[in-house]
């Protein structure tokens, strides 16, 4: 159903008044440029990436082919867990590069950093989203 306003073209009943925006390299957005040029939607004055980016995903979602993002497996108790202990070593190693003068801080600072390198990765192993393509239908 359309409704009308006084002297005016009709007004729409779904309005697009939401917005989604990310992020990008510099390298990801000439990509992103030079599809949306090979697609047709550029013009002189304007490269169009977000109707190209737009039109893009819901052509993906309505064939069917689009990845879903699934939440990590792990207990918000553990990454609770995880956090005060994280931020001991960040204040040891603080510690560790203000007061160098002992050789004993020199190698507990080493071992306090490969500790660090590892919550790292323990930390984007964890938060880390697992993807899987699925077709709709399936």
């Amino acid at each position: 159903m359309t409704t009308f306003n006084k002297g005016g073209a009709p007004k729409k009943e779904v309005t697009k008044d939401k917005e989604i925006k990310f992020s990008c390299t510099e390298e990801v957005y000439d990509f992103f440029v030079e599809q949306s040029k090979a697609a047709g939607y550029a013009t002189e004055k304007r490269t169009n990436v977000s109707k190209f980016l737009h039109d893009f995903i819901l052509t993906m979602i309505h064939e069917g082919h689009y990845q879903s993002v699934q939440a990590p497996a792990v207990s918000r108790d553990l990454l609770i867990e995880l956090v005060p202990v994280a931020n001991n070593l960040n204040q040891a190693m603080h510690l560790c590069h203000t007061a160098v003068t002992d050789l004993n801080l020199v190698d507990l600072g080493k071992k306090i950093e490969s500790i660090r390198k590892v919550m790292m990765a323990l930390t984007t192993t964890i938060s880390a989203p697992k993807v899987s393509i699925v077709k709709q239908g399936e």
